[in-house]
């Protein structure tokens, strides 16, 4: 009895296909620095063209189904230790995420290329929704009655239709309405911002997160500048010499001796025109105590001023009274003497 032969199974194209796209998601996973997902759910598919050709050289993107990107993670995780920890965020509306460059500059430059949309209705608002008071662009007519319709107070003033009363339409978190999603639209308010939020990455072992990755660099650069100058503050303290804090201590240094100069009056090239100029400032407010003193040849009553100097006529008087002072003391004594 002859042994049956064995046909060999044939693969469907659609399995064929599959297998083609894994190894090509495999390949590129092995080829670059890191690997990482995205949810790609709410993205319009002009967005993601656009997305797409900013991040060229920067970022692929590569969407597919999330039993493909799971075995491809599978198969690579075999050379690469830690891989597996990806699949768990693997979502039915992921990309994979591959690219060179730092992942936290990617995100950064993701965080960038976000833009605004307008609401259609049924999404959650990410913020608060405020229709100011105020005139509008809308001219008169069945706009009154829509803005009304969600609760707009809303008039005609000079042939414009205008808003009364600030109205808080939807608040964060809530679901913005498919009336509401009309108006604001017609306003041009877009409340919906849409781009490439990135899930995890993996880089040499270590997934990263989204929390991780969120990184306010202007917040950073702040903190930096403050440590930068606490430790200069610090090393000035301790007298700590470097590149920065020599120049200064050095500084310091020449202003407290030249302070210490000037109070002992030791004279240098430094403080000679200090000590100068104090020792004439004093030497005039003590000349102002001295009544016969000259400043260089000039009666201190011309450098003192007109208030220093006696006035003639009152030096006059002063003589009258003290020669009077005499003639009584003189016939004072006569009288004694007979």
């Amino acid at each position: 009895m002859s042994a049956a032969k064995v046909k060999p199974q044939r693969i469907s194209a659609a399995i064929e296909g599959k297998i083609k796209r894994v190894a090509v998601l495999s390949e590129l996973i092995k080829k670059h620095r890191w690997v990482g997902l995205a949810d790609i759910a709410r993205i319009p598919a002009a967005n993601m063209t656009q997305l797409r050709r900013s991040l060229r050289g920067t970022l692929l993107i590569r969407a597919s189904k999330k039993t493909l990107i799971e075995r491809a993670l599978t198969e690579c995780a075999k050379s690469q230790h830690g891989l597996e920890k990806l699949i768990p965020y693997v979502k039915g509306n992921s990309a994979l995420l591959v690219s060179n460059e730092n992942p936290f500059k990617v995100q950064s430059s993701l965080l960038k290329l976000r833009t605004t949309l307008p609401a259609k209705g049924g999404e959650i608002s990410p913020m608060d929704i405020l229709i100011p008071a105020g005139p509008t662009n809308f001219k008169p007519g069945p706009i009154v009655s829509d803005l009304q319709k969600v609760g707009i107070q809303a008039g005609i003033e000079a042939s414009k239709v205008v808003v009364k009363k600030d109205k808080l339409l939807v608040k964060k978190g809530e679901t913005i309405s498919r009336d509401v999603a009309t108006i604001i639209t017609k306003m041009d308010i877009k409340p919906l911002e849409v781009g490439l939020d990135m899930l995890c990455v993996y880089e040499s072992g270590t997934i990263y997160d989204s929390s991780v990755l969120m990184i306010d660099e202007a917040k950073i650069e702040s903190d930096m500048r403050t440590a930068h100058a606490n430790s200069i503050a610090l090393a000035l303290g301790i007298s700590w010499l470097n590149d920065v804090t020599l120049p200064i201590l050095i500084g310091k240094a020449r202003r407290e001796a030249i302070a210490v100069a000037q109070a002992i009056a030791y004279v240098t090239p430094d403080t000679v025109e200090m000590l100068v100029i104090r020792a004439s400032a004093e030497m005039a407010a003590l000349a102002t105590h001295v009544p016969d003193a000259k400043v260089e040849g000039v009666p201190i009553a011309a450098t003192a001023g007109a208030q220093a100097a006696p006035e003639p006529q009152k030096k006059q008087e002063e003589k009258k009274e003290e020669r009077k002072s005499v003639d009584e003391a003189a016939s004072g004594l006569s009288s004694l003497f007979g």
